[in-house]
């Protein structure tokens, strides 16, 4: 089954497109749905200008001036977002986690249901009655906010601030570089006791240093974790994408 939605970040749609004309804003958000429903996009400008609501002529000039580098060609010959593709297949992912758990926890349960509670012939001991009392003490995952409404497991929420935040890097670099693993400062922010951030506000960061450093305004060795996340600097950074609102 496909899903009939994903995530759009809307920070991160907004910086991608900052620079674009509202028609090519349009064609390329058109596009994306029609990926995301059909898988690919028809690599032929006339189906491309169709699906897009406009015509041929001005479809070609606005899609050779930004839109074409956002498309790859697939192994079919049709087009792709990578990123768009990236996100379906996590999706995948997921629910097929979810559905796996699913599976092994009524696995479980129905194992627990079938065994006998005890054995009628033997006789209550201390031993027993200990064991019975102790029950193994499960670690309790920790969650937290991923926007004003959405909660996640943290583990998830660190990753996605990662992923984003070395996707950025190697599109400023312009090249595949090593990932960045360092989350102790992510953490920090997104558990923070006095005032936890959500996953979206990381991510705006992520986007909107990414722009400075495109920009100029900040230099590239200075986009990791140390320098984004330091609760001093997250916090001026943080008021600075609230500016570009």
């Amino acid at each position: 089954m496909k899903a009939p939605a994903f995530q759009l970040y809307a920070s991160d749609f907004l910086v991608d497109t900052l620079d674009w004309s509202a028609t090519q804003v349009g064609i390329y958000f058109r596009l994306l749905m029609y990926e995301w429903v059909n898988g690919s996009i028809p690599n032929d400008c006339i189906r491309m200008a169709r699906i897009s609501g406009i015509d041929v002529g001005n479809f070609k000039k606005c899609y050779l001036q930004d839109i074409e580098k956002k498309f790859t060609v697939n192994s079919g010959g049709e087009l792709i977002n990578a990123r768009l593709e990236k996100t379906r297949q996590e999706q995948d992912n997921y629910r097929k986690s979810q559905s796996e758990s699913g599976k092994r926890g009524a696995e479980k349960r129905w194992k627990k249901d079938s065994e006998p509670n005890s054995d009628p012939i033997d006789e209550p001991n201390s031993e027993n009655i200990a064991l019975q009392s102790s029950p193994p003490t499960l670690k309790k995952e920790k969650y937290i906010k991923r926007n004003s409404t959405e909660k996640i497991l943290l583990i998830d929420g660190v990753k996605e601030v990662l992923d984003l935040l070395n996707e950025k890097r190697d599109e400023l670099v312009g090249k595949k570089v090593k990932a960045i693993t360092t989350d102790k400062q992510i953490k920090a922010r997104l558990t923070d006791k006095i005032k936890p951030r959500t996953v979206y506000e990381c991510l705006r960061v992520v986007d909107v240093k990414a722009l400075h450093v495109k920009e100029g305004k900040l230099d590239i060795e200075y986009f990791q974790p140390s320098t984004l996340f330091g609760k001093d600097n997250f916090e001026k950074y943080l008021n600075q994408t609230e500016l570009m609102r």
